[in-house]
């Protein structure tokens, strides 16, 4: 599994053409450079006229799914972040620190479907897991997740 992570990481860094050629380092690759944008949603500067209507609106959804799980780690070193926010994920250390400022946060549900859901993340199951679910903003008309919008819950919507 390990193998493939790497490979795929590879193939990613190839395609958006960074690498250790001396012209574009893996280290100088900068936050959502690795991540697609939706090709048919407009773009000012690439497929908008210069004087486009700025009225036009971009619709976006969020979505979450709270049955994803991930255990515990020992640290960092043994799972280390291959694309540390370089893709469609958020920058896990700043994404870290934002999190310790919202711990003591009630929970904000006025759906009533979510309930059991945000309920079911807050039991004991949840117990000895550092994710509990993932959250993303996606293109509502075509579906491609924006860059840097996919964000992993601890604890339901936290």
């Amino acid at each position: 599994l390990w193998m493939m992570r790497q490979w795929r990481h590879l193939k990613m860094l190839m395609h958006a053409g960074h690498g250790n050629d001396g012209i574009c380092m893996v280290k100088e690759t900068e936050q959502s450079k690795l991540a697609l944008s939706c090709p048919a949603c407009p773009h000012p500067n690439i497929n908008l006229p210069v004087d486009w209507n700025k009225s036009d609106n971009l619709y976006l959804i969020i979505d979450a799914c709270f049955r994803l799980k991930r255990c515990l780690i020992s640290s960092i070193l043994n799972d280390p972040y291959l694309v540390p926010g370089w893709a469609y994920l958020v920058e896990p250390e700043g994404y870290r620190k934002y999190l310790l400022t919202v711990t003591d946060q009630d929970e904000m549900c006025t759906c009533t479907g979510l309930r059991a859901a945000l309920d079911y993340a807050n039991t004991r199951i949840s117990k000895g897991y550092t994710i509990t679910g993932a959250a993303m903003c996606c293109c509502a008309h075509h579906g491609l997740v924006g860059k840097n919008t996919a964000g992993l819950l601890q604890k339901g919507e936290r």
